[in-house]
């Protein structure tokens, strides 16, 4: 499998490049998007430059989509106030 360097257009170049093992440059971009997240260190639509190992640099852009995430709790008795309501 490949090594690309990847990095963030705005704040690091080259010189700060992650390295990352992928099948091609958009897996590498994703993977550093994935990374970069989970460090707290990722902002949606960001640029970032993806280097191949001839030394070809392409640009991409993230974007992360979220999945919502519905809880269900008890609902209260008729007879109670609902929150937020005077009694």
């Amino acid at each position: 499998m490949p090594t690309y360097r990847v990095w963030d257009d705005e704040c690091e170049t080259d010189a700060d490049a992650t390295e990352i093992a992928a099948a091609c440059e958009s897996d590498a971009a994703e993977e550093w998007a994935e990374q970069a997240e989970c460090c707290g260190m990722f902002e949606d639509g960001r640029r970032i430059s993806v280097k191949d190992e001839d030394g070809t640099v392409t640009r991409w852009t993230v974007i992360v989509e979220y999945s919502p995430t519905y809880y269900a709790s008890p609902a209260k008795a008729a007879t109670e106030p609902d929150a937020g309501q005077e009694m």
